[in-house]
């Protein structure tokens, strides 16, 4: 009778880790699909709700180093001079590392067309640090490649 019962308590536990790691991968996609609609509205003050304004927060992207303060003028600018951007694909996995805290690796393929130029295809893929503040997904940390 013991050994089912702690059978059972066992079940139960990896049961409940199993659903939360689900729930978590859902809300981060839903998260990153609200990003992407943002940075396609060119919305700078909803888009800079997904980013940590925290003092340790550091995005690197293509080797430059940004602040949450380079990181908003640096969108500024890019939306500034941009004429049309689709993402064309993308996947989100997402590796919990606590309750409140995730690994989210990000892939996809935009087409970006700046003002002035021709439309060009690009790749990225993301490694963000993500933590659920006050019931929403912000990013602690990133690290993105494009290629």
């Amino acid at each position: 009778m013991k050994n089912n019962v702690f059978f059972l308590a066992i079940v139960l536990l990896l049961s409940s880790q199993i659903i939360c790691a689900q729930n978590m991968q859902k809300e981060i996609e839903n998260t990153i699909e609200a990003m992407i609609k943002c940075s396609i509205d060119k919305d700078l003050e909803k888009s800079m709700s997904f980013w940590s304004d925290s003092e340790d927060f550091v995005l690197i992207t293509d080797g430059h180093i940004t602040n949450y303060t380079q990181l908003r003028e640096m969108l500024r600018q890019f939306w500034a001079n941009l004429e049309k951007q689709e993402v064309l694909k993308n996947s989100v996995q997402v590796t919990p590392l606590d309750k409140y805290k995730a690994l989210c690796v990000w892939k996809g393929t935009e087409s970006i067309k700046m003002k002035d130029s021709e439309a060009i295809e690009s790749n990225w893929i993301s490694t963000l640090v993500m933590e659920n503040k006050k019931g929403g997904w912000v990013i602690l940390h990133g690290h993105t490649s494009h290629f």
